[in-house]
């Protein structure tokens, strides 16, 4: 994480979020995981819009990655479809965070109100994915 969640948080309240959670240890796939089971749904992430940090994906190349990624895959290889396409894409999507950006769920009028607020403001913030009925799985990986 390079920025603080405070306002990112503060920004969300009149937004009516239907969920947040910082992503930590285990991983943005990890939280996302327990979001989607505990509303009973799937969350489709779109991995191209997922933002990684420079350098990550040379990091993985070099073979720098932590264990605890590996361990957050096994956790949740079961409950996220198409798991095994661009996996050096994938695998950061497990990397167990100290302190990761916050994820938050909103219905998409208020999504796009948190957004254009957020940009207006200077906060960091980007759509990722969307909630849909529960489909086979928590999380589907989506390349659209």
């Amino acid at each position: 994480m390079s920025l603080l969640n405070r306002n990112a948080a503060e920004l969300m309240l009149p937004h009516r979020p239907s969920a947040c959670t910082d992503v930590t240890g285990f991983g943005l796939i990890g939280h996302a995981c327990e979001m989607a089971l505990g509303a009973g749904v799937t969350i489709e992430l779109q991995l191209l819009s997922i933002p990684l940090m420079a350098g990550v994906l040379d990091q993985i190349a070099n073979g720098m990655i932590p264990a605890g990624c590996y361990q957050n895959r096994s956790y949740c290889q079961p409950k996220v479809s198409a798991c095994e396409q661009d996996t050096d894409r994938i695998l950061p999507l497990f990397d167990p965070q100290t302190s990761g950006g916050l994820m938050i769920a909103f219905a998409p009028e208020n999504a796009e109100n948190y957004l254009h607020e957020a940009a207006e403001k200077g906060v960091f913030a980007v759509r990722i994915g969307a909630v849909q009925s529960y489909q086979g799985h928590s999380i589907r990986l989506s390349t659209d």
